[in-house]
């Protein structure tokens, strides 16, 4: 507390150092810079939430075209492979005339390059023919694709060449071939199945058309697209170790397109699965389209820093026109208030000039001439007062002595006035108005002390029905006893009042709030111990009571009364026969 107006005192004599023009143009400055953060939080809170929606918009774009194309791709080979297996001429071939299917195969290829190696494997696994004569006489019978091929027309998803890595890699360091292939069995013109045509796709056609997708004009910087397997394992783009991309798979499947955050917050992500086209029943594939929210966000930061200094440089220029339109309302005050300081201080000078600039300052200044007019007639006045009051002592001093003889005579009866004046007649305590004119006087002493004053109101809990039942004369004697009881609780400093009816007021001085409270309680239980048997057997009285302790809020006791009142309600609303410390 003490701090706190430590604080308060500097603030207001740093306050009282500047003079009004510069406080205008501070306070203008102040106005124009917080309207203006408003504005620049507000326009970049909007532009952000547009980037973003916008960048997810096109990311969801992203990864739905990306994923149609794969489809598309891979139904297209699913179907080439798929045709010329069933065409019925080339039937004949496949089991007989090795040297022709090897040249169906090959045009196949060169035709489509993304096929790596389209081979035909016997029934028993062999590779017969195949395009480049890679691989002819290997077995493939543990291949899954041959063994799955078999059964009947199959899609393998990507995985790294087992056997064919080594004839075509052309570096040591070029990356691993991975495929994805079609399988699907052949018959020969008898019905007999001839064995089982297997194509390689080379994924580099997958990556190729990422990058396609990636280059296109329009795509931001930053932008990312993954291909994910239906497992979660990353087959195109980044792998980023420290996220489950099975989660993602798991958010894509069965919804479509879809926008997620990834677990950091930091990337914003659409979410696109493939479903296949046609007879190709799709791989269960997702593309993933992502980008740093940092990215997105890059351009509504930068808006909101512009603002921010366009804006900065307008507080300053409005604090600085401020300053100067101040000046011309300030030049009439500061005028004034030197040719007051002048008044009394230069003998010929008993009258200011008028001012102008506002209506304000023109009232101001009539008002301040019409004072030391009333001045000037009242300082002639005193002069004229001083010569009849000379005339005046030396007759007063002639009746002194029989003014004192009236005095002695009228003392005693003065103090039996004063003291019926501020009594209540009932109890004997203060009444209202003696009581009101201590306590302001208390507060008055405290406050100069940085102390507090208490405040406890007493309420008579069911007064009413003692007197409907026991009649008014036993009421006041109820109240009588409980205002002895109250005033025997009291230190000489405390004052104790009747406000009126069965309602009693208590001050206390150089007094904390527990030591008020404790007080409080003590008296309450005094009351309700005290015995009304002369009055009616078995008749138990008791009190609610109220307490508030003067606050820097408080203008005056009334204020302190006021809270000690409320507090005094929630005791009787809260069941009577206790206290209630207000907030």
């Amino acid at each position: 507390m003490q701090a706190i107006k430590r604080l308060t005192k500097r603030l207001r004599g740093f306050h009282n150092r500047l003079s009004l023009r510069v406080q205008t143009a501070l306070f203008t400055a102040a106005l124009c810079f917080a309207a203006v953060m408003l504005a620049a939080a507000w326009s970049a809170n909007v532009a952000r939430q547009v980037a973003i929606e916008g960048s997810e918009r096109e990311l969801v774009q992203l990864a739905q075209s990306l994923a149609g194309r794969l489809d598309q791709h891979m139904f297209e080979r699913y179907r080439e492979v798929r045709n010329i297996v069933g065409l019925q001429p080339l039937r004949r071939i496949w089991a007989s005339r090795p040297e022709e299917a090897r040249s169906v195969l090959q045009e196949l290829q060169k035709t489509v390059p993304d096929y790596a190696w389209i081979g035909l494997a016997a029934p028993d696994g062999l590779v017969k023919v195949a395009t480049g004569g890679l691989l002819e006489g290997v077995s493939v019978a543990e291949r899954p694709w041959f063994i799955d091929g078999l059964a009947g027309i199959t899609v393998k998803d990507v995985h790294d060449a087992k056997l064919l890595d080594a004839y075509l890699r052309t570096s040591p360091d070029e990356a691993p071939f991975r495929f994805v292939d079609v399988a699907m069995p052949v018959q020969a013109p008898n019905g007999q199945r001839a064995g089982v045509v297997g194509a390689h796709l080379s994924w580099r056609w997958a990556q190729d058309l990422q990058a396609s997708f990636l280059n296109r004009a329009g795509v931001a910087d930053g932008t990312e697209l993954l291909v994910l397997s239906r497992d979660g394992s990353v087959l195109i783009g980044p792998d980023d170790e420290e996220r489950d991309q099975g989660v993602l798979v798991d958010l894509a499947s069965g919804q479509g397109a879809t926008v997620v955050e990834d677990a950091t917050g930091s990337m914003i992500v659409a979410l696109a699965p493939t479903v296949g086209e046609g007879e190709y029943p799709g791989l269960g594939w997702v593309v993933a389209a992502q980008r740093p929210r940092a990215v997105v966000e890059a351009p509504a930061d930068a808006l909101g820093r512009r603002i921010i200094l366009v804006g900065s440089a307008i507080a300053m220029a409005a604090a600085l026109l401020a300053f100067i339109l101040a000046g011309r309302v300030t030049g009439p005050l500061t005028k004034l208030s030197h040719n007051l300081d002048l008044v009394g201080r230069t003998p010929e000078l008993t009258m200011i000039e008028r001012q102008d600039g506002s209506s304000e300052i023109v009232q101001l200044s009539s008002t301040i001439r019409s004072l030391l007019r009333r001045i000037g007639t009242a300082e002639a006045q005193r002069e004229a007062a001083h010569v009849e009051v000379e005339d005046l002592r030396r007759e007063v001093l002639a009746r002194e002595q029989a003014v004192d003889e009236v005095a002695r005579r009228l003392g005693g009866d003065l103090e039996t006035m004063r003291v019926l004046a501020e009594t209540d007649p009932l109890t004997g305590l203060l009444n209202r108005r003696a009581f009101l004119a201590a306590a302001d006087k208390a507060v008055a002493e405290q406050r100069a002390d940085d102390g507090m004053v208490a405040i406890l109101l007493f309420d008579i809990d069911h007064f009413k029905r003692v007197n409907d039942t026991l009649g008014h004369p036993a009421g006041d004697e109820v109240i009588r006893r409980v205002g002895t009881a109250l005033q025997s609780n009291m230190r000489s400093r405390d004052k104790v009042a009747r406000f009126g009816g069965e309602e009693f007021v208590v001050m206390l001085v150089e007094i904390g709030p527990h030591e008020t409270e404790a007080l409080a309680n003590r008296i309450r239980g005094d009351v309700a111990e005290i015995g009304f048997d002369a009055i009616a057997p078995q008749l138990a009285v008791t009190v609610s009571v109220g307490v508030a302790l003067t606050i820097a809020a408080d203008r005056d006791i009334e204020d302190t009364i006021q809270r000690a009142d409320q507090a005094l309600y929630e005791a009787k609303a809260g069941g009577r026969n206790q206290v209630a410390m207000a907030a």
